[in-house]
Formats: structure tokens, sequence, C-alpha cells
């Protein structure tokens, strides 16, 4: 007999504001992305070693820039390009959380939508996979397996809170070559409002 395996999805808190300045400018959310070995407001826990081994699972996604979120849980398990709204950048452990930075991807009509959205609602970012839980404890099972990371609306991780932060770059002098070079500069969400603001 096959095994099947339950769909789970976990949303985490994010407390943003930002603006949109220029298309020049790339929208990025970071923070946690999960959290282990406390029991969240779906009533499930994840022991850190199954966080960790699915964190170093999903790095071979996201070193090959092929790790992409949706906006919201879709009912399915496979991840659909075509509902992208974020590709997931970098995802590593700090004590019991997987700190993670994810770009919004602008372009896809979902990826827009989340970005009008982080000017003035409370998102959330939140991880999507299949496996089972203990129905006594809570506790999920060693068969989890990590698919994705969704941004959504509605919170499980009271302590995940992620900020959004908006990267451009500019093109300054490399007095040692000579050359011009491109110089990634991040602005926060505070930040980006006061460059659209005109000269005094």
């Amino acid at each position: 007999m096959a095994e099947h395996k339950k769909l789970l999805n976990e949303a985490y808190l994010s407390d943003v504001t930002s603006n949109r300045d220029n298309e020049s400018k790339s929208l990025y959310i970071e923070g946690v992305f999960m959290g282990a070995g406390k029991k969240n407001r779906n009533g499930r826990t994840y022991p850190r070693e199954l966080i960790e081994r699915e964190v170093t699972s999903l790095n071979k996604l996201i070193n090959s820039n092929e790790c992409l979120g949706e906006l919201e849980h879709p009912e399915y398990a496979k991840v659909n390009s075509k509902e992208a709204a974020i590709k997931i950048c970098s995802l590593r452990m700090d004590e019991d959380f997987a700190i993670g930075k994810a770009k919004v991807l602008e372009y896809m009509p979902n990826g827009k939508m989340l970005a009008g959205l982080l000017g003035d609602v409370r998102m959330g970012v939140s991880s999507r996979g299949v496996g089972d839980v203990n129905e006594d404890t809570g506790i999920v099972e060693s068969n989890f397996h990590l698919i994705t990371i969704d941004a959504v609306l509605g919170p499980s991780c009271p302590d995940a809170y992620v900020n959004a932060v908006n990267e451009s770059y500019e093109w300054v002098l490399n007095e040692s070559t000579g050359l011009y070079i491109e110089k990634r500069i991040q602005h926060t969400p505070e930040e980006a409002i006061k460059t659209l603001e005109p000269a005094k």
C-alpha cells in the first residue's frame, strides 16, 4: 500500500510596513521562517533536529534558485511556478529558529499583490510540508518533508516576525582598479519612505 502523508501548513507572523519607491529596487522579507521545540497555534511541535534536517535539504533548491513560495497555501503539495509570489534566497538555523530571506517577485501577479499588501497588512510566512503528526503529543514525526515557505495572512507561531527590506544597486568607483562596480544598498521601509520625500 502506498504511503500517504498529510499536508502540514504552518504560518508565522510578519509585522511589516513597506512602500515601493521605484522599479530599480527589490523588495525582500527576512526574519524567522520556522520555529522548533515549542507548540504552535496549530497544536504542532517540530523537533529541532527535524527542522535542521529539512533546512539543510531545502538549501539544495535555494542554492540552485529553484525554491519558490506562493501567496497563501494551496490545496496541493507541489509548488506551482505560475502562482509564485516569493523566491527563498536563504535559510539557516539559529538556535531553535530557521532564519530566512525571500525576494518578493513583483513581476508575478501574486508577488505584485504581496508587495501591495506588505505596505498595510501584517503578513506572515508559513512552512508547507507533508508528514504525520502524533495525535497524542502533537509532535511532528520524522517522515516530515519541508516543501517550501509560502507568504500568508494568519500566524501560528507568535515568536516569528519578519521585516521588509528594499534593496537597490548603485555604481561606485573602485579606486584600486579605476572601474565602476555595483554596490548593493539595503533600505528599511522607513528609509525607503525617506528617499521618496522631496528635498527641503
